[in-house]
């Protein structure tokens, strides 16, 4: 297997189905010949983290959500969490983060993880924890 697809989460079974789904390259060589530009670096680690939620969650309850005016990598059904990957090293973008909370309040999820390059600690928005954890830490955990 060299690719991996993960659906888009719609709360029905049927709008599960019916979504573009997400495609992964399952082998990291392939994915670092093609991606050589400083701008496919955050489609890099979004790559490698799906790869380990994956096989974390052996390939069940693995989404991305998207709504009208946003888009979060990943819905972890299994642990309840929400995963948004940035390549982000010094700040993140203001959009990552309302994209988190806008999803955090359509599927109320206990846990909401920013991703970044190497950015480390939590912010707190709107009464709402996220935590900031760079791509090794999230990796190795």
């Amino acid at each position: 297997m060299t690719t991996a697809f993960r659906p888009r989460y719609g709360e029905k079974p049927r709008e599960r189905l019916t979504f573009n789904k997400k495609v992964y390259v399952v082998d990291q060589g392939i994915i670092s010949r093609v991606a050589l530009r400083a701008k496919d670096r955050g489609r890099v680690m979004e790559n490698l983290v799906a790869l380990k939620l994956l096989r974390d969650n052996q390939l069940k309850g693995l989404y991305y959500v998207k709504g009208k005016d946003f888009e979060i990598d990943f819905y972890d059904e299994v642990n309840s969490r929400l995963l948004q990957v940035t390549y982000a090293s010094d700040k993140i973008e203001e959009r990552e983060i309302r994209s988190l909370l806008k999803a955090e309040e359509m599927l109320r999820t206990k846990e909401l993880i920013m991703i970044t390059y190497d950015i480390e600690g939590e912010e707190e928005r709107e009464g709402k924890k996220i935590k900031l954890v760079p791509l090794y830490k999230f990796l190795l955990s």
